[in-house]
C-alpha cells in the first residue's frame, strides 16, 4: 500500500526493535495531512527506519491480525449480517486506533483498524512450526491491498475468493 509516514510512534511495551508509524493511506499530492485516512500501524524492524527523514512517501506491505473476522458471499450476505459490517461500504476502513469516539485524538495512536475488503486470494494454511492452521487472505480495502492472517476460531463464515470480508484488527507492516 502507498503511504504518507508522518512521524515515528513510540508505545510503552516496545522491544529495542519495535516502534511505529503513524501515516496517511493513499496520501494526495505528498501532503502530512491529506489522504484517504490516517492510520497506525507497528513495525517490528522499525529500529532499521531511524534515520529515515519523515514525512517520506513509502510502499508498505500491511498485515492485518484480527481479533474477529467476518466472511460474506456477497454484499447482500453483509447487509444482512447483525454485525457493525452491514453499515460499511464494501471497502471501506475506520482508522480506530487514531481516536477515542468520546474523547477525540488518541497520541500516542494504537495499531488497531476495522475495514471491510473484497477477497482476492484466500488460502487455509499450516504454520510448518507448530503444526497449528491459519486463514491467509489478501484483501482490497480503501486505500489499497493488505494481508490478513487469522486464527480459525476468530473467522465467523466462510473466507473466499471474491467474498467480503469484515474485521477489527492489529496491524504491523513492513516498509519495501
Amino acid at each position: 500500500m502507498q503511504v504518507q509516514l508522518v512521524k515515528h510512534v513510540a508505545h510503552p511495551k516496545d522491544t529495542v526493535l519495535d516502534g511505529a508509524f503513524y501515516a496517511w493511506a493513499n496520501p494526495h499530492g505528498g501532503t502530512t495531512t491529506d489522504g484517504y485516512y490516517p492510520f497506525c500501524f507497528s513495525s517490528p524492524d522499525h529500529r532499521l527506519h531511524d534515520n529515515l527523514k519523515l514525512p517520506a512517501e513509502a510502499s508498505v506491505q500491511l498485515a492485518a491480525f484480527p481479533d474477529r473476522f467476518y466472511a460474506y458471499d456477497d454484499e447482500k450476505q453483509m447487509r444482512s449480517s447483525g454485525h457493525w459490517t452491514k453499515d460499511m461500504a464494501s471497502e471501506s476502513c475506520i482508522p480506530s486506533g487514531t481516536f477515542h469516539p468520546k474523547t477525540g485524538i488518541l497520541d500516542p495512536p494504537n495499531p488497531d483498524i476495522m475495514f471491510c475488503g473484497k477477497v482476492r486470494e484466500a488460502s487455509k494454511l499450516t504454520n510448518p512450526a507448530t503444526g497449528l492452521q491459519f486463514y491467509w487472505a489478501l484483501v482490497r480495502t480503501l486505500g489499497g491491498e493488505l494481508d490478513v492472517v487469522a486464527d480459525p476460531s476468530t473467522v465467523s463464515g466462510t473466507i473466499k475468493t471474491g467474498g467480503i470480508v469484515g474485521t477489527r484488527s492489529w496491524m504491523s507492516g513492513r516498509l519495501k
